[in-house]
């Protein structure tokens, strides 16, 4: 009698990965560049799981070069933020739909779509990549579709003259997610295509020039190094401090860096602290006989963390003013002490501070007892719906139910920095978020419902858009800065 022969178990190089796609353990086995487009898509998948990139890119990245590790942030970064109409044009070159099970390859199409029309990678490399990843990972059945659908792809693209075509609204609208329906709800015909196109767009990156430094100083250090910047147009308020670098760099080789003499720091976030000073000047309270003329002024940096803000406060009121840097995680107060380090401000004059500002606090209670703070700046939790170009994970991550726990925790905020505010001083409210709930209909309510007794201040219109009650920024292709709310409030006397 013959014995039936058994299959040969598959080698851990045949081995399918799970239905749910690669982990970090399944492209471990990935050789050569393979490997960094293989991780990409890992990290991508987890993305869509709802995981913050914050904490996955260190993990992903730990063992690639500068070269390598530039080149997969390109890769990531970029197909978030086009993963919409570049998932319309993988589907059309699908026969029919994919399987949920199969939900991982469109994501690995979408990165190869992405390498195609925007990343300058020849065709024939960018599809051969990423065929043989679905190969080593074990699905030698979807090869030849994933080899169809990529040539698909760049066959429509070269029509197109290597561009993608725009998307309308309702093709926004009919993907169905919460956020589109609450954007175009917010901010209808007029602003909503230029913001998914804003969402799209790559950011450019803005540095504030320390005070230590003369800008004419600095600007001759970067022509010496060949590097070009732009200048801020009229259109915005005035920020001194304030430059856009022409193309991106490492920011590490930036001249002055390790010395101090810079932060990178979005224009929307000089903007906040500069309006603030503003203000305090218009005060008279950096004058011989304003509030410094008998003690320091009081500064709370509410929500501190990663201390940019809390640095040109340091580095636009005068040397005594004391300043209280407030955040609710030691790691968070410990990254603030990092960059206070490196741009070498730390003082007697100030405190980092680990608090939950929704309960009592010895030293911040002290503070109110005494008086309370003369500024107080509440930069609050928000669901960063402003700066998705800069961080496309928040797209995947922020769910529609988180929104409302971010609204009450910004009432709560608002009431306790009234409450530390003294008679006269003011206090800046501000959010990376465009959606009205988390700004000027939040602040609607708090000057109504919620009792408050704080007056607005009127602030400079090229702030951004004028709201009800204060100014938002969008992020529109055209216009600088990211996304980003303004509300200045005075406690009557």
């Amino acid at each position: 009698m013959n014995n039936p022969k058994k299959k040969a178990a598959p080698s851990s190089s045949q081995k399918k990965v799970s239905k749910k796609g690669p982990s970090f353990d399944d492209v471990k086995k990935i050789p050569g560049q393979l490997k960094t487009r293989a991780q990409v898509l890992v990290l991508m998948l987890e993305v869509q799981k709802g995981a913050s990139l914050q904490h996955s890119l260190d993990r992903a990245f730990q063992d690639f070069s500068p070269q390598e590790r530039g080149f997969a942030l390109e890769l990531l970064m970029g197909s978030l933020r086009d993963y919409i109409p570049l998932q319309m044009e993988v589907r059309k070159c699908l026969a029919k739909p994919l399987k949920s099970s199969g939900k991982w390859l469109e994501a690995l199409l979408v990165l190869g779509a992405y390498q195609l029309t925007s990343m300058n990678t020849p065709a024939r490399a960018v599809i051969h990549s990423m065929v043989e990843i679905v190969r080593t990972l074990g699905y030698d059945h979807l090869v030849g579709l994933a080899n169809g659908v990529l040539r698909g792809v760049q066959r429509n693209i070269e029509a197109a003259n290597g561009e993608l075509k725009p998307l309308a609204i309702h093709d926004y609208l009919n993907e169905g997610h919460w956020l589109h329906a609450e954007l175009f709800k917010n901010w209808r015909k007029e602003y909503f295509p230029g913001i998914m196109q804003g969402y799209a767009s790559k950011p450019p990156l803005y540095m504030r020039i320390s005070r230590k430094v003369s800008m004419e100083s600095y600007l001759q250090q970067l022509q010496d190094e060949e590097i070009s910047v732009r200048f801020l147009p009229d259109t915005v308020m005035p920020v001194p401090q304030c430059i856009q670098l022409e193309e991106s760099q490492r920011v590490s080789d930036l001249p002055g860096y390790h010395e101090g003499l810079l932060s990178i720091q979005d224009y929307s976030a000089q903007a906040c602290v500069q309006a603030l000073v503003n203000q305090i000047e218009t005060e008279g309270w950096l004058q011989a006989e304003g509030v410094a003329k008998s003690q320091p002024l009081k500064v709370l940096d509410a929500c501190a963390a990663p201390g940019g803000k809390t640095a040109a406060l340091i580095d636009l009121l005068p040397e005594k003013t004391m300043i209280h840097a407030v955040d609710i995680e030691s790691s968070r107060v410990e990254r603030i002490r990092e960059n206070m380090h490196r741009l070498n401000v730390l003082s007697e004059n100030l405190a980092l501070i680990c608090a939950d500002l929704s309960k009592p606090h010895e030293i911040i209670d002290q503070v109110a007892h005494d008086g309370g703070y003369d500024v107080i700046l509440l930069d609050a939790p928000c669901s960063g719906t402003g700066v998705i170009a800069r961080h496309p994970d928040i797209f995947w991550c922020r769910r529609e139910e988180d929104i409302q726990v971010l609204v009450e925790t910004q009432r709560h905020l608002l009431k306790r920095a009234e409450a530390l505010l003294k008679p006269g001083g003011l206090l800046m409210y501000a959010t990376c978020s465009i959606l009205k709930r988390e700004n000027t209909d939040n602040i609607e309510w708090f000057m109504t419902e919620g009792g408050s007794q704080l007056e607005v201040v009127p602030m400079d219109a090229r702030l951004g858009l004028q709201q009800a009650y204060g100014y938002q920024r969008l992020p529109l292709p055209d216009s600088d800065g990211d996304g980003f709310y303004y509300v200045l409030l005075r406690k009557p006397r």
